[in-house]
């Protein structure tokens, strides 16, 4: 009877192990296709009128596999929104927070989307590293248009589109204090697009 149970607990233990490395191939991937898209469509690391920020990953630390940073949709989601607006666009893979402070205070940088995981008072750069969005608390400094918080808030703390987005624009600007998924960001800016 043990004999059984240990050969069942290996054929699950084995199922499990296959299991994760298919997905983290597939994390891999999609990092890797929504970069690649980007590349194709944008101008990389040079600031425009509207920028897109997106995580890096330390693919050496084991937490980078646990969850993708963005999916491709969210990406082809957030490309075709900036793009339509008709200003030019770039974008940033897995900037520095000194490159994210130079971005915020460029002001020939309009429009800001930071897409990936965060909460409504900070964005995560990388695995490991976090940018809090307080730091960005001066609207003569780094005042922009419109900022996008493309990934999951809170009801508590203070969003960075409160901090430097004009009061006029800020139901013009992509932020759900809750858990968002793509389905829920093409929604929303399908319904941004209208007011524009």
């Amino acid at each position: 009877m043990l004999s059984i149970f240990l050969q069942w607990l290996v054929y699950l233990l084995a199922a499990i192990t296959v299991m994760r490395a298919l997905q983290m191939g597939f994390l891999y991937m999609e990092d890797f296709r929504g970069k690649r898209l980007l590349a194709k469509e944008c101008r990389q690391n040079v600031p425009s009128e509207a920028v897109i920020i997106l995580p890096g990953v330390d693919w050496r630390d084991p937490f980078a596999w646990v969850k993708a940073n963005f999916h491709l949709d969210d990406i082809k989601t957030v490309l075709e929104f900036a793009r339509g607006k008709g200003k030019p666009v770039s974008f940033y893979a897995g900037p520095s927070f000194g490159e994210v402070k130079d971005i915020m205070a460029d002001k020939t940088v309009k429009e800001v989307y930071f897409v990936g995981h965060g909460g409504t008072d900070f964005f995560r750069l990388g695995t490991e590293e976090v940018l809090c969005y307080g730091i960005f608390n001066d609207p003569e400094k780094y005042g922009k248009e419109f900022v996008h918080q493309v990934h999951c808030g809170t009801l508590y703390g203070k969003s960075l589109i409160r901090c430097v987005v004009p009061e006029e624009n800020r139901k013009k600007c992509f932020f759900h204090p809750g858990k968002i998924n793509s389905y829920f960001i093409e929604k929303e800016f399908s319904m941004l697009k209208g007011l524009i």
